[in-house]
């Protein structure tokens, strides 16, 4: 978890981890987290240093594997 929210701050864009088991009413699903920095709108940073100074939290999402990949199948 540590590493994807380091990569999102510095580099500045989203990141996903690679597949993770978690744990949800006694079951174990396959899921991935996806990571998206935040910063001030008005900040424009030039370098992963100032990101690092002004990151202001991540926004995360969990996606659980099963059902995404049963919702698109359906959209199809």
């Amino acid at each position: 978890m540590r590493k994807i929210l380091d990569r999102a701050r510095d580099t500045g864009h989203i990141s996903a981890s690679a597949r993770v088991s978690l744990r949800y009413e006694q079951r174990v699903l396959n899921s991935c987290v996806i990571a998206i920095p935040v910063f001030h709108p008005a900040f424009n940073p030039s370098s992963a240093e100032e990101r690092r100074t002004q990151l202001r939290g991540c926004v995360l999402a969990v996606v659980v594997l099963k059902t995404s990949m049963q919702q698109l199948r359906n959209r199809m």
